[in-house]
């Protein structure tokens, strides 16, 4: 199913193709490849459709990916050096950094929607509960993903806070499960450079 939907996306110019939806998805796939042991090609490639679309977009949910397909090539047989293994920590730290700000962005513009859109909400029409639902599945994302990069730059009591922040908010189960199979590839990863970094990243207990 992946590689049919690789080649589908290659179907429409996707080596040439700046449309965000359509490099972000291929980035996407070309990641569950690699994560199933398809080749350390396809961790290339996603690194690559991940950047295109994250400087396309300026957006959480690329920047999220990109740092972890950085901290996978850090471990990865690509790499045969710790100086290499380091300046991908680096560049997936300078990206978790730029999440926060752009959650901190996205969450003031959510919060501003969502009090510009009360009265329909309060209404308890179906457009209104569809917002609602809109909002919460926006402030859910926003959440994991600063619990995410606090997680990956070490601040580990700012993650457990958000981590917990996040348990309020309305959500689906396939998101919880999105989230958490996440994190535990980034420990999974982190564990094996993190005694790279100064200071060391070191898996919270």
């Amino acid at each position: 199913s992946l590689y049919k939907s690789l080649d589908l996306l290659k179907s429409i110019d996707l080596d040439h193709s700046n449309d965000p939806e359509t490099v972000s998805s291929a980035g996407a796939v070309e990641k569950k490849l690699y994560e199933c042991g398809e080749g350390d090609q396809h961790l290339e490639n996603s690194i690559l459709y991940f950047q295109r679309s994250y400087y396309l977009l300026n957006n959480r949910y690329n920047g999220i990916n990109l740092a972890l397909t950085l901290v996978y090539h850090a471990t990865s047989n690509l790499v045969q050096s710790d100086q290499d293994r380091i300046a991908d920590l680096v560049l997936a730290q300078r990206t978790w950094k730029r999440v926060l700000y752009l959650c901190d962005r996205d969450w003031k513009l959510i919060l501003e929607k969502e009090k510009n859109d009360q009265t329909l909400i309060n209404e308890g029409s179906k457009e209104g509960k569809d917002l609602q639902e809109y909002y919460q599945v926006q402030k859910y994302w926003i959440l994991v993903n600063i619990a995410e990069a606090y997680f990956g730059l070490g601040e580990f009591e700012n993650y457990r806070k958000t981590e917990e922040e996040s348990k309020s908010i309305p959500f689906h189960a396939w998101q919880l499960e999105s989230y958490t199979d996440q994190i535990a590839k980034l420990a999974r990863e982190l564990k094996k450079v993190g005694h790279l970094l100064e200071p060391k990243w070191t898996a919270p207990n």
